[in-house]
């Protein structure tokens, strides 16, 4: 099974069973690949109801993994089991007071709401019976709010102060939003970074961890003072071992201090991607899989 091409998605990680889950370009498909053996199989194929995936969110408990369909508006959910996959939210769900644009990370509230940052320049979550939408940020929420978001792609929770960090791939920021009032506030710019993509909270270590593909590197900010520093790029590991090229999405692990991160390469863009194993300590990096292997 190919993976063909790879860029602007998700990368989940299925731990009970050992695989990982990435969403890709071209064919339009979500693959399986087996942690061990680096073996991939097609866990959800090609369909007249997908045209473009973004990110991807295993949710373990409800034996469901969801996924967001970025050009035709849909996040779908699947049976972990079977692949077999329903709409979760689109533009039908009744009682929305938001549009679904462009859809793309996804994370689970301790309220049992899905937020969605979406790249048509807004944040919202939904009830997932209902699929209803409520906006909680966008140009006109707060009224005369600063900051306005560009594409917002990236997303986590920080729930015990209420609010959520959100890349904006675009404006080349992290930015703060209000849970209550949607509020947005800058907390990284432009001036050092340039096109972050995917983002996770690692609590043990009181840091973000976060992809920049324009840098080339896994990043990671501290919560308590903001300083950047880089765990795996160009310079780190000194030998650049396993280049990282073109990094897109990213799951970690916070005991063992590990992350996958999906990649793809900068010289054959058309149809080479790998995933790869990441020491965040060291930033030594391991390939899983790869285009080559199959």
């Amino acid at each position: 099974v190919s993976i063909g091409r790879y860029e602007f998605a998700g990368i989940e990680w299925d731990r009970e069973n050992d695989r990982l889950f990435l969403a890709c370009a071209a064919p339009v498909q979500i693959l399986a690949i087996d942690i061990e053996t680096g073996t991939r199989s097609i866990f959800i194929d090609e369909d007249p109801a997908f045209q473009s995936f973004s990110m991807l969110k295993l949710l373990p408990e409800q034996n469901t993994l969801l996924f967001a369909e970025q050009n035709y508006a849909i996040i779908f959910n699947a049976d972990l089991e079977t692949g077999a996959f329903a709409v979760l939210t689109d533009d039908s769900s009744p009682d929305s007071n938001v549009d679904i644009g462009g859809p793309y990370a996804m994370e689970l509230g301790s309220d049992g709401a899905l937020y969605v940052a979406d790249a048509a320049a807004r944040f919202y979550s939904v009830n997932m019976d209902s699929g209803a939408r409520s906006l909680i940020s966008d140009a006109s929420r707060p009224s005369g709010g600063a900051n306005p978001f560009t594409n917002p792609m990236g997303l986590v929770l920080d729930e015990a102060n209420d609010r959520a960090l959100l890349t904006d791939y675009t404006t080349q920021q992290l930015l703060w939003v209000d849970l209550t009032t949607g509020a947005r506030t800058v907390w990284v710019d432009s001036d050092q970074l340039n096109a972050p993509f995917d983002i996770k909270m690692d609590t043990n270590d009181n840091r973000i961890i976060l992809t920049d593909e324009e840098l080339e590197a896994v990043m990671a900010v501290d919560l308590s003072t903001g300083v950047l520093t880089t765990l795996s790029g160009t310079s780190k590991p000194a030998s650049d071992v396993n280049s990282l090229q073109i990094p897109w999405g990213i799951v970690i692990d916070e005991q063992e201090d590990i992350a996958f991160v999906g990649s793809q390469s900068k010289v054959v863009s058309s149809g080479y991607a790998s995933i790869l194993l990441v020491d965040l300590t060291t930033g030594e990096r391991i390939v899983v899989t790869n285009s080559i292997a199959q």
